[in-house]
């Protein structure tokens, strides 16, 4: 099997089975040839250990033996797909050494993934800071803010489809949304 087809039936099946798509990242580490690929599995990694499962610690695992044994050009994705993993694990990290671009990529996702996990009070407090930052510290033409437009319309649709929401559920939603059609530019 070569890397793509891997990372394709990965993709596909991960919904389904995040638990088994989780326990064979390090078992195809080999199928990677490419900086893509291991960009590819990254996310991937992130999205399943995170979003799915929150096994944050695993999902940090599975980062530093990519970031030991992956040529790597430029870290600072991956710096910044460990930071949304330690932040889901303690929401205490700081992430102040990283741009304020990076910085609210990293907070709304993080808040993603603690939403549709559960953590509903500190993803409301993630979307809040990831807003604040948007407002004063990133231009009009920051890549950071398609990522906020994403992640803040998957939250709003992840709980509108929901037949009985909480009053912090509702909240979260009508923030996610308003931030959804601020950032979606």
């Amino acid at each position: 099997m070569n890397f793509k087809k891997y990372i394709a039936d990965a993709w596909a099946s991960h919904a389904e089975d995040p638990r088994k798509v989780a326990y064979e990242f390090k078992q195809n580490f080999q199928l990677m040839e490419t900086e893509e690929d291991v960009t590819s599995i990254t996310r991937l990694i992130v999205h399943v250990c995170g979003e799915h499962l929150g096994e944050w610690m695993l999902g940090i695992d599975l980062l530093r033996k990519l970031k030991n044994n992956a040529k790597i050009s430029d870290p600072s994705e991956m710096n910044r797909y460990m930071a949304i993993l330690n932040l889901g694990n303690n929401p205490n990290t700081s992430i102040e050494n990283f741009s304020a671009s990076d910085q609210a990529r990293i907070y709304v996702s993080t808040a993603s993934a603690l939403a549709n996990l559960g953590g509903i009070k500190i993803a409301d407090k993630f979307l809040k800071l990831t807003d604040e930052i948007a407002t004063t510290r990133l231009s009009k033409e920051d890549p950071a803010l398609k990522t906020i437009s994403l992640f803040t319309q998957s939250i709003a649709s992840s709980f509108e489809s929901r037949a009985e929401k909480t009053t912090q559920e509702i909240e979260l939603l009508n923030l996610a949304t308003t931030l959804a059609q601020k950032y979606n530019l």
